[in-house]
């Protein structure tokens, strides 16, 4: 029988507890654990060797086809999902969700699916609500749910957006997830005690885990394009936290797409300055090749200068700068 399924994601200010939970781990553990915490693509992550000097447990970097075994610790590696299939990691490149890749709501979605009663999902510190739906989903597969105390967590609206959608069994300290972890892998969940049954209820649309799929069964037009592809958006729409996929596999929380629709909307006024600063210079170039066309080539040189500053100034003065400044993971 394959083991039992512990899920850990993790954000801003989640190495610390991360690393504090599997130094408070025994040497044996009845249950794989796999961790995602949102991670820089680009360069190789040293995150197996730092998690594997704090506990017992062997710990190693997430691999394509690796079977889970129990007592093992599998670290999603750079700019890939981490997914689970029978038994199984699969690290797929599919488009961003929330904003990050790794993300952790598709290795949450995947364990719920997979697993059901018998995967447990922790969420740590962190910005945002990567891993609320995710969560919600195990959830609603049966399995039980770990959320780091907002009071203990470094950033603590990641815990805050999961206990307001979730109902957790548990909200604790870091120092005391790993004793719960240890109890809960010591019993017996392939069957749901009378009060998790009566919590389960419809499972939310299962959003396809590759590219080119199309909406799922249960999913309403939005009125929001993808601000990564521009393709239309899809909502889910259940009792969880309101969750949006475009055609190709673009995903976001509510939350996560207001950020995403922030960095758009800067993106754009910053092109507009460039062009704004380009046609500047190229009136002031005609204004000396052009002397009977000179005064006019100057005031519109000036006047898109002037546009220009004023969108560096909105840019600038913005208070959803500083909001996003707060928000950003």
């Amino acid at each position: 029988m394959q083991p039992s399924l512990i899920v850990i994601g993790g954000s801003a200010g989640a190495l610390e507890p991360l690393k504090a939970i599997l130094h408070g781990l025994p040497t044996q553990l009845d249950a794989a654990i796999v961790c995602v915490l949102h991670l820089p693509a680009g360069q190789p992550s040293s995150l197996p060797a730092i998690l594997g000097r704090a506990g017992p447990l062997p710990t190693l970097q997430a691999a394509n086809g690796a079977k889970l075994e129990a007592g093992h610790i599998y670290i999603a590696p750079p700019d890939f999902h981490t997914l689970i299939q029978d038994g199984e990691l699969q690290l797929a490149r599919n488009p961003r969700e929330n904003r990050h890749r790794p993300a952790i709501d598709p290795l949450f979605r995947t364990a719920a699916r997979q697993y059901g009663s018998r995967a447990l999902g922790i969420i740590l510190s962190g910005t945002l609500d990567d891993g609320a739906a995710g969560l919600w989903a195990i959830k609603q597969a049966g399995g039980e749910a770990i959320v780091q105390s907002p009071e203990d967590a470094s950033y603590p609206s990641m815990p805050q957006a999961v206990i307001r959608w979730v109902q957790p069994e548990h909200v604790l300290p870091a120092q005391e997830i790993a004793a719960m972890m240890e109890a809960w892998s010591g019993q017996d969940n392939t069957e749901q005690s009378p009060t998790r049954k009566a919590q389960v209820s419809t499972p939310a649309p299962a959003f396809p885990e590759n590219e080119g799929a199309t909406p799922a069964s249960g999913m309403e037009l939005s009125p929001f394009a993808c601000p990564d592809c521009h393709g239309v958006l899809w909502a889910a729409r259940e009792e969880g936290p309101v969750q949006y996929r475009c055609r190709i596999g673009h995903a976001y929380t509510e939350q996560n797409l207001e950020m995403r629709l922030d960095e758009n909307v800067e993106d754009a006024l910053w092109a507009a300055v460039r062009v704004l600063q380009e046609h500047a210079s190229l009136s002031l170039r005609l204004a000396n090749v052009s002397p009977s066309m000179a005064e006019r080539y100057q005031e519109r040189a000036q006047a898109y200068t002037q546009h220009a500053e004023t969108i560096k100034r909105m840019l600038a003065e913005s208070p959803q700068s500083n909001f996003n400044a707060g928000e950003a993971s």
